[in-house]
Formats: C-alpha cells, structure tokens, sequence
C-alpha cells in the first residue's frame, strides 16, 4: 500500500499544500521550508491522537488541520481488517485505492480519528468501528531524524526509529533463514562447546581448556576451567 497523494492545510508551516508521492519522493528544499513537516503531517495521518497537535501547530488560529491523502493498492491489505468491517471500507475503494483524512481543531469532525472519503461525494465519513479497523490495514510510519552517529540510532532498541526497521527486517527474514541457521548453530553448539550429548569439541580448544585448567591448579588444585564459546544470534548476525 502506498500513498500516491497527500493533502495538507493548516498545518505548521504547511498553509495548503498538495503532494504527488511516487514510490522514492525526494523532498528538496531550503532549511525551514517544511519538508520536515510533510513528514511529520503522513505520521500523523496514519497513527496521530487527539494529543498529538498543539495550538503551535496549526498555521491560522481557528482554522482546522486538514490532512488527506489517496492510498493505491488497497485490496491486497483488506484481508488484515476484521470481517465485521472489511466491507464497510471496502465501499469506500474505487480503483484499488482508498481516500483517508484527519482533521484537528473541526466543529465537526472527531479530532485524531481516522475518516473515509467517500468516493462519490468526496465527503468524509466516519463509520462505527471504522478507525480501529482502518488502523490495522494502514502502514506503520517510521521516521528517521539526522543523525549524527546511525550507531547510536541503531541500537536494536525496538522504540527508536532505526531499531523498528532493524526488528522488521529480522522478522522478514526469520521465517526463512532461521531454520537453516537453527540446524547450523546446532553442529557448531557440538563442535565448540560440550553438549547434552557429551564432549565432541574439536581438539584445539579441549586443549586450550587443559592448558589454562593445568596453570589454575598450581594454585587452586580443586579448581578446572571450562571453556565455552558463545555463539551469534539471528539478530546479531
């Protein structure tokens, strides 16, 4: 699912704004032109509360925020919404492609729900359960600041912009590597450390064991050393 158009009033520096989106869209712009803002505008479509805009935000007191925008290739999702509202936003897709809108600070719309532009009267429209339901076939925004050192970002914390990406990429690719790494941490388990099933390590490293156990017992006779090599997780890897 993507978004083909955004729509943006009132919002930050956003006074009206009207976006094509391809699949990689490029903003380019000086500092403090609001391309930060057509970012932060999608987040809030897609996932933004009641809580989540401040009287900083809009651009003229008393006006509404308006963000609209036009998702192409629905259908493919629509079987993630639960039955009882699967066709309810189903009437509301016309071409594979389904019109969303959120608006704050309106007299008559809910403030942070998420409304269906209805495609005949291009009139927005919020049916029971609908926003709920909307929420569970929509992508997941995930914005990524500057960063001065990705490292920082990218440390595995599920929170951090970074670290969802990292968690989603695992998660692709765990389904299929996963097994075949199972069965190779398996024999390389039996090879550098002793098992449930005995002691089959590779020579080099029962011998490292003997040596250190060797030089510990000049001094501590009672004691021996035990050798254990850590192996990489899916994640690590």
């Amino acid at each position: 699912m993507k978004i083909r158009n955004l729509e943006i009033q009132n919002f930050r520096s956003l006074k009206k704004t009207d976006v094509q989106l391809t699949d990689c869209t490029t903003l380019i712009g000086r500092n403090n032109t609001g391309k930060s803002n057509i970012l932060h505008a999608i987040r809030l479509l897609l996932e933004g509360g009641k809580s989540d805009v401040k009287e900083t935000d809009f651009w003229e007191g008393g006006v509404a925020i308006q963000i609209r925008a036009t998702l192409d290739g629905v259908a493919t999702y629509l079987p993630l919404s639960a039955d009882k509202h699967r066709s309810k936003i189903e009437s509301y897709v016309s071409g594979d492609r389904l019109k969303i809108a959120k608006f704050y600070g309106s007299a008559d719309e809910d403030p942070g729900k998420i409304y269906l532009i209805n495609p005949k009267s291009d009139k927005p429209e919020l049916p029971t359960g609908i926003d709920a339901a909307l929420k569970q076939i929509l992508p997941e925004p995930i914005m990524v600041e500057s960063l001065a050192d990705a490292t920082e970002e990218a440390g595995m914390k599920s929170t951090m912009a970074v670290g969802k990406i990292f968690a989603k990429v695992v998660d692709a690719i765990g389904e299929q590597a996963k097994p075949e790494l199972d069965k190779a941490f398996e024999v390389a388990n039996s090879l550098l450390n002793v098992t449930d099933r005995g002691d089959a390590r590779v020579g080099q490293i029962r011998d490292i064991e003997a040596d250190i156990t060797k030089y510990i017992q000049q001094n501590f006779s009672d004691c021996k050393a035990l050798v254990e090599v850590s192996l990489p997780t899916l994640e690590t890897i």
